[in-house]
């Protein structure tokens, strides 16, 4: 992508192209499956907005594949981990996130507590685990 060259790392131009290019194939597919209904359809909770006809697909996905969000709340619905534990994982991935380019980090803090804290939940996450897989069969 010529638009991205004033990005002098090699690596990153190369991660941002690629997530350019899958945001933008995303797209693309996305808008075979949406169609917006003639303007005289009204939804009754909001009148005046366009409505649209959405297909839902399923697809299976390896294991591999899953993202952080799904697998929390994977575990969270078959009672592996607490609410708690969900929502520290999700407030860790957010520090984690702020790496991103698209993320502010003004007040943003990563330090030494906050590193111990995170890995805290690895070891407490690890250790109840296999109970909790005990407990399932």
């Amino acid at each position: 992508m010529d638009g991205l060259d004033f990005i002098t790392d090699a690596s990153l131009k190369n991660t941002v192209e690629d997530s350019v290019e899958y945001a933008y194939l995303l797209f693309k597919e996305l808008r075979k499956y949406i169609e917006t209904l003639p303007e005289g359809y009204e939804h009754k909770e909001a009148p005046g907005k366009r409505v649209v006809v959405a297909v839902q697909k399923c697809s299976y996905k390896e294991e591999y594949q899953l993202g952080l969000k799904q697998m929390v709340d994977f575990f969270q619905d078959q009672k592996l981990i607490s609410e708690l534990i969900a929502r520290e994982i999700f407030e860790i991935n957010d520090l984690r996130n702020t790496f991103h380019l698209s993320k502010m980090r003004e007040k943003i803090v990563c330090g030494i507590p906050e590193v111990e804290r995170a890995f805290g939940l690895l070891v407490s996450v690890i250790h109840k685990a296999p109970k909790d897989l005990l407990k399932r069969k």
